[in-house]
């Protein structure tokens, strides 16, 4: 019997060891578990956090410390006190029904993202060996959808650095051809605004071509002046602005020539009507001479100074004012005056006639006491005369009214 209670203590002794480790090892297995539940509520609510922000104030846990417990919608505590009549545990599970639906919708918006980028890719032009759909939205290519990302992201960059310098471009170029346009319009690009533009640059080319081709036309068939221009240089940008400096200057020798032109033609008109009045002043010379020589005629057949008439009375003869004769010498003292100057053909007109000078005369042109020029008569008329101008011997500008000497002999 001694023995049987031994067994029997000895048994009890080893239940009792038994129960004490088993309730060690359940002991620290609870432990583990509490632990895994902790991290998995915190990492539940941290994801939840990250995912929507406003979430951490629906779902939320804080792990216990040493001198605080544990608190928080994904606790012991909230779990127990969600267990109800029914053990349905509905109040628990309404934050972690929360959570699933946030994971949800941000993957959903996720994928809705990553089509966009697609799409934004594509129409920005990229290559699509350059974005990958699947290798963005896969979780396991974080790279990827880094690089698609900034692919894109510095391609939208560009294109709207490239977009703005268009627009300002655009609309420097509006403000040149006086036709302006706001950057707002252009940024809106509306169709008829765009139209609108297209349509007046279309014009203004149209305009520049008409000109440049008329300019061409004129160079060409305007053959009497000696062009500096090149025709084909009018058109071409390069040689563009060369041109016009050339063609500028041609106008300018143009309109030169036709000033002088001008001056010649009433230089001439004048000439013409000195002329017009020499040749009326030699017809009437060349009548009076003929009257006169029509008197003498009939005078002629009188004899001696006097003529006696039947009845003894003498009758005198008419006095005949004598012609102008062209004089053989020049007198040293002769002075007269310049009526006219022609510069370009370099000669003088003075009022000195053939009854005064003779052709071959070097005369003085002087002006007061200075001397301005010497002369040679090349031509006498009636009461004018006709001198080169000496360059040579020329100190001055010969004006009107000038005096004209002889030079002294010495």
């Amino acid at each position: 019997m001694a023995i049987l209670i031994r067994i029997l203590n000895v048994l009890i002794l080893l239940g009792a060891i038994a129960a004490a480790v088993f309730s060690y090892l359940l002991f620290e297995r609870r432990g583990e578990f509490r632990g895994r539940a902790d991290k998995l509520a915190e990492t539940l609510a941290e994801v939840t956090a990250t995912l929507d922000t406003k979430a951490s104030e629906k779902i939320s846990f804080t792990p216990a410390t040493a001198d605080t417990p544990e608190s928080g919608s994904l606790g012991w505590k909230a779990y127990h006190e969600a267990k109800g009549a029914d053990k349905t545990y509905a109040d628990f599970n309404t934050p972690l029904e929360a959570a699933k639906k946030i994971a949800t919708e941000v993957g959903a918006q996720r994928e809705t993202l990553v089509d966009s980028l697609v799409d934004v890719g594509t129409t920005l032009g990229i290559p699509q060996g350059q974005i990958e759909p699947e290798a963005i939205k896969s979780h396991d290519e974080p790279e990827a959808y880094k690089k698609a990302t900034e692919t894109i992201v510095g391609e939208a960059k560009r294109t709207a650095a490239r977009d703005s310098s268009m627009i300002q471009t655009l609309t420097a170029c509006a403000r040149t051809i006086g036709q302006p346009l706001s950057e707002n319009d252009l940024k809106q690009a509306t169709e008829p605004t765009l139209s609108k533009f297209a349509n007046e640059v279309t014009q203004l080319n149209t305009r520049s071509n008409d000109y440049g081709k008329l300019l061409t036309d004129a160079i060409r068939n305007t053959k009497q002046h000696k062009w500096k221009t090149n025709p084909a240089a009018v058109t071409d940008p390069k040689t563009y602005k060369t041109a016009m400096k050339t063609l500028e200057q041609d106008f300018g020798d143009i309109n030169n020539k036709l000033v002088q032109l001008s001056k010649t033609q009433a230089e001439i008109s004048a000439l013409k009507s000195k002329l017009e009045d020499l040749s009326d002043e030699l017809k009437m010379t060349q009548e009076d001479l003929q009257k006169e020589k029509h008197r003498v005629t009939q005078l002629q057949g009188a004899t001696g100074s006097a003529t006696t008439g039947p009845t003894g009375v003498q009758i005198q003869r008419p006095r005949v004012e004598e012609p102008l004769k062209p004089v053989d010498v020049v007198s040293p003292t002769l002075e007269g005056k310049v009526l006219q100057v022609n510069k370009d053909w370099n000669f003088v007109i003075l009022d000195l006639g053939y009854d005064k000078l003779k052709e071959g005369t070097d005369m003085l042109v002087a002006r007061e006491e200075d001397f301005i020029a010497r002369v040679k008569i090349t031509k006498v008329l009636r009461k004018i005369s006709i001198a080169e101008v000496l360059p040579e011997l020329q100190t001055g500008g010969i004006k009107v009214d000038d005096r004209v000497i002889m030079p002294r002999e010495d």
